[in-house]
């Protein structure tokens, strides 16, 4: 059994059509995966940026803590030693 030529051209454009269609929808998805993994990057990036100003924000409370311990550690020995003295 032959084809005709013009069922071969029809067989053949049908072909094409699909093969092509089957590649636009391959490109859609790798476009929609990579869309997914832009968005998780950027909210993991979110999450990065607001921990380390939180930690920042920590690193500065802890220096003001430290310093006011360091005053009133310095302060309470100067009244020992007026304690002492008056002694």
């Amino acid at each position: 059994m032959t084809m005709k030529p013009d069922q071969v051209a029809i067989t053949t454009n049908v072909l094409q059509t699909v093969v092509l269609v089957i590649a636009v929808a391959a490109v859609t998805m790798e476009f929609g995966r990579k869309d997914t993994m832009i968005q998780n990057t950027v909210r993991a990036v979110s999450e990065l940026r607001a921990i380390t100003q939180d930690l920042a924000k920590m690193q500065v409370a802890l220096s003001t803590t430290d310093e006011n311990i360091r005053e009133r550690i310095a302060d309470m020995d100067d009244r020992l030693d007026r304690l002492e003295d008056t002694r």
